[in-house]
């Protein structure tokens, strides 16, 4: 088994136990914003975004195609031209 699922695991669930400590409601302002939210879902937010924003570069870059199947497509095609 792989280490990585493990520490995921207990990485979540130390969220969650920190999150259960702190899930009293808290005054949040951002510019002319004002309201009143729980801890919980600011943290959840915040891993949230954290999370996308580690992963999006990881993401587009295994979308993208490598450099070689590019110059590949761009043989063909000039093959494909005479």
């Amino acid at each position: 088994m792989s280490v990585k699922p493990i520490l995921f695991f207990i990485l979540g669930l130390l969220v969650v136990v920190f999150v259960v400590q702190n899930s009293s409601a808290t005054e949040v302002k951002f510019l002319f914003w004002e309201t009143e939210i729980s801890k919980a879902i600011i943290i959840f937010i915040s891993l949230f975004v954290g999370f996308v924003a580690g992963f999006w570069p990881h993401w587009r870059k295994a979308r993208l195609p490598k450099k070689t199947e590019i110059t590949e497509v761009v043989v063909k095609e000039k093959g494909d031209e005479k």
